[in-house]
């Protein structure tokens, strides 16, 4: 069984439907040969997906018909992969919990980002098989440096010396002395803050812990598209993240009946980003099972993103297609205008400002990428 039907057979073991997705697998070729597994698992560890697995192959929680299927020391594997996640993340949730009180002691408060907030929401699964790798926080920009002082003064270091990225719309990492993961504090959330303003997502979240707060499903969506197709290169490069995907098509599941579609594509055309939501929803539904929301059914883009995506996984190399992304994210006009406080592109300052920046990490990034085509 080569890549492809490796792939096949993780998207149809992480699909959140019943209902067989574009690509099913032919588990009778997984049956027959246990080396094939070793590279399904390969594959699962490469994009943090592999607890996930053990959710359907082991648990009530997945697919029935999916638990023959998996020999008995790969199920071994997977179970103690997914309890040691599981046992992180509960560490994980304390952490976080200690940091709100930390906040709520100096009258701040921060939304929970990105993979912690699967620790808050309710989630039957999240909790436990979403691996991660900091704990992201949004706070309001006036209170970012206070919010950095806080958590310094019960123990954080502060690597703003050392790790900090000129212009970048979250602070350098802070260090615990005995925590479990790193914290970033964001003030945006992205380059492109237009997209997803900070003060609406904080003004709509809903209050969990003291100090914490959690982003309404709709930005919770937004935010994992403007992050992975806009921010990482996902929709330039024609990469298939899992484990974003997999965050999306679970919201999309559990959100779903509470969402105003028609309402999110509307304002993901005036923000610029309805292509790139439309594509992460097109390959959610055809990869993963998620529902495909009727305001985005029909959307030839979309649709294109997401085969793309599904050919380019299967016949060409992932350091390719991440490079590319890479690139695109390199010479992003955003990326270098945030940094240095620029609303608009037209004055000559802006151009040679910019571009001056662009053209040294375009230089990098081709280096880079023919490097990586040479070693694949």
């Amino acid at each position: 069984m080569g890549d492809g039907a490796a792939w096949s057979a993780i998207d149809r073991y992480l699909s959140v439907s019943s209902v067989s997705t574009d690509f099913e697998p032919s588990f009778q070729a997984v049956d027959d040969a246990g080396v094939h597994w070793l590279r399904i698992i390969a594959l699962a560890n490469a994009h943090l997906v592999a607890p996930a697995l053990w959710t359907t192959l082991g648990t009530t929680l997945g697919h029935p018909e999916f638990r023959g299927h998996a020999p008995d020391d790969v199920r071994s594997y997977l179970a103690l992969l997914h309890r040691e996640n599981a046992a992180r993340n509960t560490r994980l949730h304390q952490q976080c919990v200690e940091i709100g009180s930390t906040l709520a002691g100096a009258g701040l408060q921060a939304a929970l980002l990105k993979g912690v907030v699967w620790l808050f929401d309710g989630s039957t699964a999240a909790p436990a098989d979403r691996m991660m790798r900091d704990i992201d926080l949004l706070v309001a920009a006036d209170d970012v440096d206070a919010a950095v002082r806080a958590l310094v003064a019960s123990g954080y270091r502060n690597t703003l010396e050392s790790l900090a990225v000129p212009g970048h719309f979250h602070h350098a990492p802070l260090v615990p002395t005995g925590g479990e993961a790193v914290v970033e504090i964001h003030r945006d959330l992205s380059h492109r803050n237009n997209m997803l303003p900070a003060s609406d997502v904080i003004a709509s979240a809903t209050e969990i812990a003291p100090g914490l707060l959690l982003p309404t499903p709709r930005h919770r969506i937004v935010h994992n598209v403007i992050h992975g197709q806009i921010e990482n290169g996902d929709w330039a490069g024609g990469v298939f993240s899992l484990r974003d995907s997999l965050d999306l098509a679970r919201l999309m599941m559990r959100h779903g009946s509470e969402i105003d579609w028609r309402s999110l594509a509307d304002s993901a055309r005036q923000g610029g980003f309805y292509r790139h939501l439309s594509g992460a929803i097109h390959l959610a539904h055809r990869g993963l099972g998620a529902p495909l929301p009727p305001a985005f059914a029909d959307c030839a883009t979309g649709k294109f993103h997401a085969w793309r995506c599904l050919q380019q996984r299967r016949w060409l190399p992932s350091t390719i297609a991440e490079a590319i992304g890479g690139l695109a994210r390199g010479v992003a006009w955003e990326r270098d205008a945030y940094g240095l406080k620029l609303t608009s592109r037209w004055s000559l300052r802006a151009q040679l400002l910019v571009n001056a920046r662009r053209a040294r990490r375009a230089k990098n990034a081709v280096k880079h990428l023919i490097s990586q085509s040479k070693g694949g």
